[in-house]
Protein backbone atom coordinates (compact mmCIF):
# COMPACT_ATOMS: atom_id res chain seq x y z
CA UNK A 1 0.00 0.00 0.00
CA UNK A 2 1.22 3.48 -0.88
CA UNK A 3 1.29 5.82 2.11
CA UNK A 4 -1.21 8.62 1.34
CA UNK A 5 -0.28 12.28 1.42
CA UNK A 6 -2.18 15.44 2.30
CA UNK A 7 -1.28 19.11 1.96
CA UNK A 8 -0.60 21.29 4.95
CA UNK A 9 -3.02 24.07 5.78
CA UNK A 10 -0.60 26.98 5.80
CA UNK A 11 2.39 26.27 3.52
CA UNK A 12 0.60 23.71 1.26
CA UNK A 13 3.55 21.37 1.74
CA UNK A 14 2.89 17.64 1.07
CA UNK A 15 2.73 15.75 4.35
CA UNK A 16 2.79 11.98 4.61
CA UNK A 17 -0.07 10.46 6.59
CA UNK A 18 1.38 8.97 9.77
CA UNK A 19 -1.71 7.71 11.58
CA UNK A 20 -4.56 5.40 10.60
CA UNK A 21 -6.68 6.36 13.62
CA UNK A 22 -9.86 8.38 13.11
CA UNK A 23 -9.54 11.91 14.45
CA UNK A 24 -5.78 12.14 13.98
CA UNK A 25 -4.08 14.64 11.60
CA UNK A 26 -5.24 14.59 7.98
CA UNK A 27 -7.05 11.24 8.23
CA UNK A 28 -10.13 12.91 6.71
CA UNK A 29 -10.64 15.67 4.15
CA UNK A 30 -13.49 17.52 2.45
CA UNK A 31 -13.68 16.78 -1.26
CA UNK A 32 -14.84 19.16 -4.01
CA UNK A 33 -18.50 18.18 -3.49
CA UNK A 34 -18.38 18.95 0.22
CA UNK A 35 -18.31 15.29 1.27
CA UNK A 36 -16.09 14.26 4.19
CA UNK A 37 -13.86 11.40 3.03
CA UNK A 38 -11.30 9.14 4.64
CA UNK A 39 -7.75 9.70 3.39
CA UNK A 40 -7.68 5.96 2.66
CA UNK A 41 -10.56 6.34 0.18
CA UNK A 42 -8.73 8.89 -1.95
CA UNK A 43 -6.24 11.72 -1.64
CA UNK A 44 -7.14 15.42 -1.56
CA UNK A 45 -6.17 17.62 -4.48
CA UNK A 46 -3.24 19.96 -4.09
CA UNK A 47 -4.18 23.31 -2.57
CA UNK A 48 -4.44 26.26 -4.95
CA UNK A 49 -4.10 29.40 -2.78
CA UNK A 50 -0.72 30.97 -2.19
CA UNK A 51 1.32 29.36 0.58
CA UNK A 52 1.84 31.32 3.78
CA UNK A 53 5.51 30.51 4.24
CA UNK A 54 6.22 32.44 7.41
CA UNK A 55 6.85 31.23 10.93
CA UNK A 56 5.02 32.01 14.17
CA UNK A 57 7.58 34.63 15.17
CA UNK A 58 6.94 36.60 11.96
CA UNK A 59 3.17 36.41 12.44
CA UNK A 60 3.45 37.66 16.01
CA UNK A 61 5.91 40.44 15.46
CA UNK A 62 4.58 41.86 12.18
CA UNK A 63 1.98 44.40 13.26
CA UNK A 64 0.79 44.93 9.69
CA UNK A 65 -0.74 41.42 9.66
CA UNK A 66 -2.91 42.32 12.65
CA UNK A 67 -4.41 45.30 10.82
CA UNK A 68 -8.22 44.90 10.88
CA UNK A 69 -8.34 45.45 7.10
CA UNK A 70 -5.83 42.64 6.44
CA UNK A 71 -6.93 40.02 9.01
CA UNK A 72 -10.08 38.99 7.06
CA UNK A 73 -7.91 37.94 4.11
CA UNK A 74 -5.60 35.57 6.04
CA UNK A 75 -8.06 32.61 5.98
CA UNK A 76 -7.78 32.68 2.18
CA UNK A 77 -4.27 31.27 2.53
CA UNK A 78 -5.64 28.26 4.42
CA UNK A 79 -8.09 27.17 1.70
CA UNK A 80 -10.80 26.18 4.16
CA UNK A 81 -13.78 24.16 2.81
CA UNK A 82 -16.36 26.34 1.09
CA UNK A 83 -19.28 24.04 1.92
CA UNK A 84 -20.32 20.74 3.45
CA UNK A 85 -23.02 18.31 2.38
CA UNK A 86 -26.05 18.66 4.65
CA UNK A 87 -26.85 15.66 6.84
CA UNK A 88 -30.14 15.04 8.59
CA UNK A 89 -29.65 15.52 12.37
CA UNK A 90 -29.39 12.31 14.36
CA UNK A 91 -31.87 11.64 17.17
CA UNK A 92 -30.67 11.36 20.79
CA UNK A 93 -31.70 8.32 22.84
CA UNK A 94 -31.34 8.22 26.63
CA UNK A 95 -30.38 4.94 28.31
CA UNK A 96 -29.47 3.82 31.83
CA UNK A 97 -27.12 0.88 32.36
CA UNK A 98 -25.04 -0.76 35.08
CA UNK A 99 -21.64 -0.38 33.44
CA UNK A 100 -20.38 1.39 30.33
CA UNK A 101 -17.09 0.29 28.73
CA UNK A 102 -15.60 3.00 26.50
CA UNK A 103 -13.20 1.44 24.00
CA UNK A 104 -12.54 -2.08 22.78
CA UNK A 105 -9.23 -3.81 22.23
CA UNK A 106 -7.86 -6.54 24.43
CA UNK A 107 -8.71 -5.01 27.82
CA UNK A 108 -12.12 -3.69 26.80
CA UNK A 109 -13.25 -7.08 25.53
CA UNK A 110 -11.86 -8.78 28.64
CA UNK A 111 -13.99 -6.47 30.81
CA UNK A 112 -17.26 -7.48 29.12
CA UNK A 113 -19.90 -9.24 31.20
CA UNK A 114 -23.68 -9.58 31.31
CA UNK A 115 -24.15 -6.16 32.95
CA UNK A 116 -21.97 -4.16 30.58
CA UNK A 117 -22.36 -2.25 27.33
CA UNK A 118 -19.21 -1.72 25.24
CA UNK A 119 -18.91 1.22 22.81
CA UNK A 120 -15.97 1.10 20.43
CA UNK A 121 -14.94 2.25 16.98
CA UNK A 122 -12.67 -0.77 16.48
CA UNK A 123 -13.14 -4.03 18.35
CA UNK A 124 -9.90 -6.03 18.42
CA UNK A 125 -7.17 -3.42 17.96
CA UNK A 126 -3.51 -4.24 17.20
CA UNK A 127 -3.41 -7.78 18.54
CA UNK A 128 -4.74 -9.52 15.43
CA UNK A 129 -2.07 -7.85 13.26
CA UNK A 130 0.95 -8.02 15.57
CA UNK A 131 2.98 -11.25 15.28
CA UNK A 132 5.38 -10.38 18.10
CA UNK A 133 5.01 -12.68 21.15
CA UNK A 134 3.93 -12.07 24.72
CA UNK A 135 6.32 -13.51 27.32
CA UNK A 136 3.37 -14.57 29.48
CA UNK A 137 0.95 -16.42 27.16
CA UNK A 138 0.80 -17.56 23.54
CA UNK A 139 -0.72 -14.87 21.35
CA UNK A 140 -3.11 -17.31 19.67
CA UNK A 141 -4.50 -18.30 23.07
CA UNK A 142 -5.15 -14.65 23.97
CA UNK A 143 -6.96 -14.09 20.65
CA UNK A 144 -9.00 -17.25 21.20
CA UNK A 145 -10.16 -16.02 24.60
CA UNK A 146 -11.04 -12.63 23.17
CA UNK A 147 -13.15 -14.15 20.40
CA UNK A 148 -14.96 -16.34 22.92
CA UNK A 149 -15.75 -13.24 25.00
CA UNK A 150 -17.11 -11.42 21.96
CA UNK A 151 -19.25 -14.39 20.95
CA UNK A 152 -20.75 -14.60 24.45
CA UNK A 153 -21.48 -10.86 24.55
CA UNK A 154 -22.01 -9.82 20.93
CA UNK A 155 -25.35 -8.15 21.76
CA UNK A 156 -23.56 -5.91 24.25
CA UNK A 157 -21.14 -4.40 21.72
CA UNK A 158 -22.01 -1.23 19.79
CA UNK A 159 -19.81 0.55 17.26
CA UNK A 160 -19.42 4.27 17.66
CA UNK A 161 -17.39 7.18 19.07
CA UNK A 162 -17.12 8.58 22.56
CA UNK A 163 -17.98 12.27 22.18
CA UNK A 164 -17.69 13.49 25.76
CA UNK A 165 -19.12 13.79 29.23
CA UNK A 166 -21.94 16.22 29.99
CA UNK A 167 -23.99 16.96 33.09
CA UNK A 168 -26.76 14.85 31.56
CA UNK A 169 -24.52 11.83 30.96
CA UNK A 170 -21.91 10.42 28.56
CA UNK A 171 -22.60 11.06 24.90
CA UNK A 172 -21.60 8.53 22.23
CA UNK A 173 -22.28 8.70 18.52
CA UNK A 174 -23.50 5.64 16.63
CA UNK A 175 -24.11 5.34 12.90
CA UNK A 176 -27.76 6.39 13.07
CA UNK A 177 -28.16 8.13 16.45
CA UNK A 178 -26.58 9.54 19.57
CA UNK A 179 -26.78 7.72 22.89
CA UNK A 180 -26.83 9.71 26.11
CA UNK A 181 -25.72 7.13 28.65
CA UNK A 182 -26.15 7.22 32.40
CA UNK A 183 -24.08 4.41 33.93
CA UNK A 184 -23.43 3.49 37.56
CA UNK A 185 -19.86 2.53 36.60
CA UNK A 186 -17.61 3.49 33.71
CA UNK A 187 -14.54 1.64 32.43
CA UNK A 188 -12.17 3.51 30.10
CA UNK A 189 -10.43 1.03 27.80
CA UNK A 190 -9.49 3.42 25.02
CA UNK A 191 -5.91 2.17 24.96
CA UNK A 192 -2.81 4.04 23.89
CA UNK A 193 -1.11 5.27 20.74
CA UNK A 194 2.44 5.88 19.52
CA UNK A 195 3.32 9.48 18.67
CA UNK A 196 5.61 10.99 16.06
CA UNK A 197 9.08 12.05 17.30
CA UNK A 198 10.69 15.37 16.41
CA UNK A 199 13.39 15.54 13.69
CA UNK A 200 14.10 17.31 10.42
CA UNK A 201 11.93 15.85 7.66
CA UNK A 202 9.44 14.09 9.96
CA UNK A 203 6.65 15.22 7.61
CA UNK A 204 7.96 13.11 4.70
CA UNK A 205 5.72 10.28 3.36
CA UNK A 206 6.59 6.84 4.76
CA UNK A 207 7.07 7.88 8.40
CA UNK A 208 4.24 6.06 10.16
CA UNK A 209 3.02 5.03 13.58
CA UNK A 210 3.35 1.49 14.85
CA UNK A 211 -0.43 1.09 14.56
CA UNK A 212 -0.46 2.28 10.92
CA UNK A 213 2.36 -0.13 10.10
CA UNK A 214 0.65 -3.14 11.65
CA UNK A 215 -2.88 -2.50 10.39
CA UNK A 216 -2.38 -0.94 6.95
CA UNK A 217 1.07 -1.91 5.67
CA UNK A 218 1.20 -5.68 6.06
CA UNK A 219 2.89 -6.30 2.68
CA UNK A 220 5.57 -3.75 3.60
CA UNK A 221 6.73 -6.05 6.39
CA UNK A 222 8.88 -7.69 3.74
CA UNK A 223 10.89 -4.51 3.30
CA UNK A 224 13.59 -3.02 5.50
CA UNK A 225 12.28 -0.70 8.19
CA UNK A 226 13.83 1.73 10.64
CA UNK A 227 12.10 1.54 14.03
CA UNK A 228 12.33 4.63 16.24
CA UNK A 229 12.31 3.58 19.88
CA UNK A 230 14.34 2.23 22.74
CA UNK A 231 12.36 -0.38 24.70
CA UNK A 232 10.27 -3.55 24.39
CA UNK A 233 7.67 -1.74 22.29
CA UNK A 234 10.31 -0.99 19.66
CA UNK A 235 11.48 -4.61 19.84
CA UNK A 236 7.92 -5.88 19.29
CA UNK A 237 7.58 -3.64 16.23
CA UNK A 238 10.92 -4.75 14.77
CA UNK A 239 9.99 -8.42 15.23
CA UNK A 240 7.14 -7.90 12.75
CA UNK A 241 9.61 -7.12 9.95
CA UNK A 242 11.92 -9.36 7.97
CA UNK A 243 14.65 -6.74 8.21
CA UNK A 244 14.73 -4.00 10.83
CA UNK A 245 17.03 -1.57 12.60
CA UNK A 246 16.09 0.04 15.92
CA UNK A 247 17.27 3.62 16.34
CA UNK A 248 17.15 5.51 19.66
CA UNK A 249 18.22 9.12 20.22
CA UNK A 250 21.83 9.49 21.30
CA UNK A 251 20.83 10.64 24.79
CA UNK A 252 18.67 7.54 25.44
CA UNK A 253 19.94 4.20 26.71
CA UNK A 254 18.19 1.06 25.47
CA UNK A 255 15.80 -0.51 27.97
CA UNK A 256 14.92 -3.99 26.69
CA UNK A 257 13.74 -6.74 29.01
CA UNK A 258 15.92 -9.90 28.92
CA UNK A 259 13.14 -11.71 27.02
CA UNK A 260 13.00 -9.23 24.12
CA UNK A 261 16.74 -8.54 24.09
CA UNK A 262 17.30 -12.24 23.44
CA UNK A 263 14.71 -12.24 20.63
CA UNK A 264 16.21 -9.28 18.79
CA UNK A 265 19.70 -10.77 19.11
CA UNK A 266 18.45 -14.10 17.72
CA UNK A 267 16.88 -12.32 14.73
CA UNK A 268 19.98 -10.18 14.15
CA UNK A 269 18.19 -6.85 14.58
CA UNK A 270 20.69 -3.98 14.76
CA UNK A 271 20.31 -1.38 17.51
CA UNK A 272 21.80 2.11 17.10
CA UNK A 273 21.83 5.40 18.98
CA UNK A 274 22.10 8.63 17.00
CA UNK A 275 20.43 11.90 16.10
CA UNK A 276 18.61 12.34 12.78
CA UNK A 277 19.81 15.27 10.67
CA UNK A 278 17.52 14.89 7.64
CA UNK A 279 15.01 12.54 6.02
CA UNK A 280 14.16 12.46 2.32
CA UNK A 281 11.46 10.29 0.76
CA UNK A 282 11.01 9.05 -2.81
CA UNK A 283 8.56 6.55 -4.33
CA UNK A 284 11.09 3.76 -3.88
CA UNK A 285 12.82 4.44 -0.57
CA UNK A 286 13.36 6.70 2.42
CA UNK A 287 16.85 8.03 3.06
CA UNK A 288 17.53 8.78 6.72
CA UNK A 289 20.70 10.72 7.46
CA UNK A 290 22.01 10.68 11.01
CA UNK A 291 25.09 12.31 12.46
CA UNK A 292 27.18 9.21 11.73
CA UNK A 293 25.23 7.01 9.25
CA UNK A 294 22.86 6.92 6.30
CA UNK A 295 20.01 4.39 6.19
CA UNK A 296 17.97 3.48 3.11
CA UNK A 297 14.69 1.86 4.16
CA UNK A 298 11.16 1.29 2.89
CA UNK A 299 9.49 2.74 6.02
CA UNK A 300 10.28 4.59 9.23
CA UNK A 301 8.05 3.31 12.04
CA UNK A 302 7.87 5.27 15.28
CA UNK A 303 7.43 3.10 18.37
CA UNK A 304 8.79 5.30 21.13
CA UNK A 305 6.17 4.87 23.85
CA UNK A 306 2.53 3.82 24.11
CA UNK A 307 0.88 7.02 25.35
CA UNK A 308 -2.59 6.56 26.94
CA UNK A 309 -5.35 8.45 25.13
CA UNK A 310 -5.43 10.97 27.92
CA UNK A 311 -7.90 13.23 26.10
CA UNK A 312 -10.72 10.82 26.98
CA UNK A 313 -10.20 10.74 30.74
CA UNK A 314 -9.14 14.39 30.88
CA UNK A 315 -12.41 15.45 29.22
CA UNK A 316 -14.21 13.66 32.08
CA UNK A 317 -12.43 15.86 34.60
CA UNK A 318 -10.13 13.05 35.77
CA UNK A 319 -6.66 14.27 36.84
CA UNK A 320 -3.47 12.81 35.38
CA UNK A 321 0.10 12.24 36.42
CA UNK A 322 3.31 12.79 34.44
CA UNK A 323 5.99 10.19 35.05
CA UNK A 324 8.33 8.17 32.88
CA UNK A 325 7.44 10.43 29.92
CA UNK A 326 3.83 9.18 30.07
CA UNK A 327 0.70 11.11 30.98
CA UNK A 328 -1.63 8.68 32.76
CA UNK A 329 -5.01 9.11 34.50
CA UNK A 330 -5.16 8.97 38.29
CA UNK A 331 -7.69 6.65 39.93
CA UNK A 332 -10.22 8.63 41.98
CA UNK A 333 -13.55 7.87 43.67
CA UNK A 334 -15.49 8.97 40.59
CA UNK A 335 -16.75 5.49 39.69
CA UNK A 336 -14.39 5.31 36.69
CA UNK A 337 -11.90 2.44 36.22
CA UNK A 338 -9.08 2.12 33.69
CA UNK A 339 -7.68 -0.90 31.88
CA UNK A 340 -4.98 -1.85 29.37
CA UNK A 341 -3.25 0.87 27.43
CA UNK A 342 -5.06 3.55 29.44
CA UNK A 343 -2.85 2.40 32.32
CA UNK A 344 0.25 2.44 30.11
CA UNK A 345 0.32 -1.35 29.69
CA UNK A 346 2.07 -2.67 26.58
CA UNK A 347 1.86 -6.47 26.83
CA UNK A 348 -1.29 -8.08 25.43
CA UNK A 349 -1.81 -10.66 28.17
CA UNK A 350 -1.35 -8.08 30.91
CA UNK A 351 -3.88 -5.91 29.11
CA UNK A 352 -6.29 -8.87 29.06
CA UNK A 353 -5.76 -9.50 32.78
CA UNK A 354 -6.36 -5.85 33.65
CA UNK A 355 -9.86 -6.19 32.19
CA UNK A 356 -10.59 -9.59 33.68
CA UNK A 357 -9.50 -8.37 37.13
CA UNK A 358 -12.51 -6.02 37.24
CA UNK A 359 -14.83 -9.05 37.07
CA UNK A 360 -12.71 -11.67 38.86
CA UNK A 361 -10.71 -10.68 41.98
CA UNK A 362 -8.61 -13.85 41.62
CA UNK A 363 -7.10 -12.38 38.45
CA UNK A 364 -6.02 -9.23 40.27
CA UNK A 365 -3.12 -10.90 42.08
CA UNK A 366 -1.83 -12.50 38.87
CA UNK A 367 -2.07 -9.12 37.15
CA UNK A 368 -0.16 -7.32 39.91
CA UNK A 369 2.60 -9.94 39.94
CA UNK A 370 3.14 -9.95 36.18
CA UNK A 371 2.68 -6.21 35.79
CA UNK A 372 5.56 -5.65 38.17
CA UNK A 373 7.83 -7.79 35.97
CA UNK A 374 6.87 -5.77 32.85
CA UNK A 375 7.85 -2.42 34.38
CA UNK A 376 10.66 -0.80 32.41
CA UNK A 377 12.96 2.12 32.99
CA UNK A 378 11.35 5.14 31.35
CA UNK A 379 12.77 7.57 33.92
CA UNK A 380 14.98 9.35 31.39
CA UNK A 381 16.20 12.89 31.90
CA UNK A 382 15.52 14.07 28.33
CA UNK A 383 12.59 13.38 26.05
CA UNK A 384 12.77 10.16 23.97
CA UNK A 385 10.73 11.99 21.32
CA UNK A 386 13.62 14.33 20.54
CA UNK A 387 15.62 12.94 17.58
CA UNK A 388 16.85 16.18 16.08
CA UNK A 389 16.88 19.97 16.27
CA UNK A 390 14.19 20.59 13.64
CA UNK A 391 10.84 19.16 12.63
CA UNK A 392 7.11 19.65 12.74
CA UNK A 393 5.45 19.27 16.15
CA UNK A 394 1.80 20.09 15.38
CA UNK A 395 0.90 18.86 11.90
CA UNK A 396 -2.62 20.32 11.82
CA UNK A 397 -1.49 23.90 12.44
CA UNK A 398 2.08 23.52 11.16
CA UNK A 399 3.83 24.43 14.37
CA UNK A 400 7.53 23.59 14.19
CA UNK A 401 10.15 23.07 16.88
CA UNK A 402 11.51 26.57 16.18
CA UNK A 403 8.04 27.94 17.02
CA UNK A 404 8.04 26.11 20.35
CA UNK A 405 11.45 27.58 21.10
CA UNK A 406 10.18 31.03 20.19
CA UNK A 407 7.26 30.64 22.61
CA UNK A 408 9.69 29.52 25.32
CA UNK A 409 11.79 32.63 24.67
CA UNK A 410 8.71 34.70 25.48
CA UNK A 411 8.44 33.01 28.86
CA UNK A 412 5.91 30.28 27.99
CA UNK A 413 6.60 27.23 30.16
CA UNK A 414 3.77 24.73 29.56
CA UNK A 415 1.71 23.59 26.59
CA UNK A 416 -1.37 25.62 27.52
CA UNK A 417 0.72 28.80 27.34
CA UNK A 418 2.52 27.67 24.17
CA UNK A 419 -0.87 26.93 22.58
CA UNK A 420 -1.91 30.58 23.02
CA UNK A 421 1.20 31.82 21.21
CA UNK A 422 1.56 29.23 18.45
CA UNK A 423 -1.83 27.61 17.89
CA UNK A 424 -0.40 24.23 18.97
CA UNK A 425 -3.18 21.72 19.55
CA UNK A 426 -5.96 23.87 18.06
CA UNK A 427 -6.28 22.01 14.74
CA UNK A 428 -8.66 19.26 13.74
CA UNK A 429 -7.13 16.59 15.97
CA UNK A 430 -7.38 18.98 18.94
CA UNK A 431 -3.94 18.12 20.28
CA UNK A 432 -4.17 14.33 20.27
CA UNK A 433 -0.99 14.04 18.18
CA UNK A 434 1.14 17.00 19.23
CA UNK A 435 0.46 18.03 22.81
CA UNK A 436 2.16 15.05 24.47
CA UNK A 437 5.39 15.26 22.46
CA UNK A 438 5.69 19.02 22.90
CA UNK A 439 4.89 18.81 26.62
CA UNK A 440 7.42 16.04 27.17
CA UNK A 441 10.04 17.98 25.21
CA UNK A 442 9.40 20.97 27.49
CA UNK A 443 9.18 18.74 30.61
CA UNK A 444 5.76 20.23 31.23
CA UNK A 445 3.48 18.37 33.66
CA UNK A 446 0.58 20.46 32.33
CA UNK A 447 -1.22 19.64 29.07
CA UNK A 448 -3.84 21.70 27.28
CA UNK A 449 -7.46 21.38 28.39
CA UNK A 450 -9.10 18.58 26.39
CA UNK A 451 -12.74 19.57 26.04
CA UNK A 452 -15.86 17.92 24.68
CA UNK A 453 -16.42 17.00 21.88
CA UNK A 454 -13.36 14.75 21.68
CA UNK A 455 -14.10 13.84 18.04
CA UNK A 456 -15.67 15.96 15.29
CA UNK A 457 -19.45 15.89 15.22
CA UNK A 458 -21.00 16.24 11.77
CA UNK A 459 -23.80 18.78 11.78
Amino acid sequence: MKVPIAYSKRTKKPIGISYEEYGMPYTEFVDERGEIKSIFEGEPKRKTPLPLTVNVKFLHETKLLRNPHILPFLPFFQDLPKSYVYRKPKPIENIEIERLIIGGGTSGIATLDSKSLLITRELFGDIIFDISPSPFLEKNEIIKRLKEKVKENEQRVLYGNYIGKFDEGILVELRDKFLLVNAKKVVVSTGARTLKPIFNGNWEPGIVSREFYLKKLGPEKNGKILVLGFNDLAAKTALNANNAIILAPKHIEFSFSPYFRELIEEKGIEIKRDYITEVKSTNQKIVVNTESNTYEVSLVVFSTLKQPRIEVTSSMGIPYTYEGHLYKPIKTNSGVDFTGGTLGIVDEYLSFLSGEALNNPDKLEEFKKLHYTEAQNNSLSESPYYYGSKGVVCECEEVYLEDIEYAKSLGMRDTEEVKRVTGLGTGKCQGKACVITSADYMKSPVLISFRTPIYPVRL
